[in-house]
């Protein structure tokens, strides 16, 4: 079945469905929207949710169909929900988002039961669909969910993203899980410019089972608040899901964690490939550690327990420490500025001052602007007791301890200069 339409909007409770309750397959759906397409909020009694959707219901043994929603914007908002699902023993269809310009999934609240749902599940032995979301803004706020989970026999569908930015805030998780004993699935984000997350999370999390993997390529990756990238293994001796972050650089501040846990078995690797990682009070968690206690402690961690720990790879920064020269002790020598200053008095010919600047401006920035003296014969400064005739005959070096007289004026030569001097006693 194909919706071809300007705008779709779904609202108050109201659903598009197509599904499958026997053996049969489900159909597909495809929504073009040339403009938009919203799914937004519940049924008035606040019980249903306003829905999107592709499903094989508990009675039945086919699959469930395609769901794909190509538009410039999508927007799901206020507890609606778009997914691709199966409660039978079939498996679970594929939900694919291509939205030219923008994907907005805004929650209510994250207490709140009537979160926002972009999803792709399996509730039985079937494996679930893949979820892929192509776009140039994705935006998951207010404790919105994106997912890609198993809870029951089936194994959990893929998540990929591809997006020159993701946002994530308020409580909002990017998630493939499996809260059965089948494995939870991976997940991919291949980004242009920018992965910021405020508060929000990014999780591959098994109860029972192996724990997916997490691919991350970003220009850049930051971590603001409590903000997570975690693969965890709750219980069992099956490995934890390896964690591989590619990035110009990579910052995490506040109380953000990466971590790879697993239970039992292997925890799983961690990887930076970056040139430049920066953890705001960040430093090695002990081996052994378990990460409930590193949340809430206020500093970054990154930690890899395990039955067997896994493995963490930062970046080498050796060349950014080894580059660094140490400044003297003495970092001015007093002597040396004084015997090479211009400001020395001397009586020595060949000595030259000059004034720059016109028009009355100061000679520097933040200088006293040049007041207008009036002008006199400019004369050698010497001992008080000289005379004019016998100053001029001095050819003695002024020596520390002599006295520094000082100009008590500007004054113009007969050839326009602007010098600084005194007026002598005749």
């Amino acid at each position: 079945m194909s919706i071809n339409t300007p705008t779709l909007l779904i609202a108050e409770g109201a659903v598009v469905s197509a599904g499958t309750l026997g053996r049969g397959n489900g159909g597909n759906l495809t929504i073009n929207a040339s403009e938009s397409v919203q799914v937004k909020g519940t049924s008035p009694d606040d019980e249903s949710p306003s829905r999107l959707s592709v499903r094989a219901n508990i009675s039945s043994t086919g699959n469930a169909g395609e769901l794909r929603i190509s538009t410039p914007r999508l927007l799901i908002a206020e507890g609606a929900q778009v997914d691709a699902s199966t409660s039978g023993s079939g498996d679970g269809g594929n939900l694919t988002i291509e939205a030219t310009e923008l994907v907005e999934v805004r929650g209510t609240s994250v207490d709140r039961e009537s979160r926002s749902f972009l999803i792709a599940q399996t509730q039985s032995k079937g494996k679930a669909g893949n979820l892929t979301i192509t776009t140039s803004r994705l935006l998951i706020t207010e404790g919105a969910v994106v997912s890609a989970s198993t809870l029951g026999e089936g194994d959990g569908g893929n998540l990929t993203i591809n997006t020159q930015e993701l946002l994530l805030s308020d409580g909002a998780q990017v998630s493939a899980r499996s809260e059965g004993t089948a494995p939870a699935g991976d997940i991919t984000l291949n980004i242009g410019r920018l992965l910021s997350a405020t508060d929000g999370e990014i999780i591959t999390d098994a109860e029972q089972s192996a724990g997916g993997a997490i691919e991350i390529r970003a220009q850049n990756i930051r971590l603001f608040g409590d903000s997570d990238i975690k693969t965890n293994v709750s219980n069992g001796e099956e490995n934890g899901g390896d964690i591989n972050l590619t990035a110009d650089s990579i910052i995490a501040f506040d109380d953000s964690d990466i971590l790879a846990f697993a239970q039992d078995g292997k925890g799983g690797d961690i990887t930076f490939n970056t040139p430049a990682f920066f953890g705001e009070n960040y430093y090695p968690a002990p081996k052994g550690t378990n990460p409930v206690t590193l949340d809430g402690n206020n500093q970054v961690d990154i930690n890899a327990s395990g039955g067997i720990d896994g493995v963490i790879t930062l970046p080498d920064v050796s060349f950014i420490q080894n580059s660094i020269t140490d400044l003297p002790d003495e970092l001015i020598n007093p002597d040396s500025v004084i015997a090479g200053s211009c400001i020395i008095p001397t009586n020595e010919p060949q000595g030259s001052l000059y004034i720059t600047g016109a028009g009355g401006l100061p000679t520097r920035p933040g200088d006293m602007a040049v007041a207008p003296y009036p002008t006199g014969i400019v004369k050698p400064i010497g001992n008080s007791g000289d005379s004019p005739s016998s100053v001029s005959r001095t050819n003695r070096r002024w020596q520390k301890g002599d006295p520094i007289i000082e100009p008590t004026g500007v004054y113009q030569l007969p050839n326009g200069r602007l010098v600084m001097g005194r007026e002598c006693s005749r």
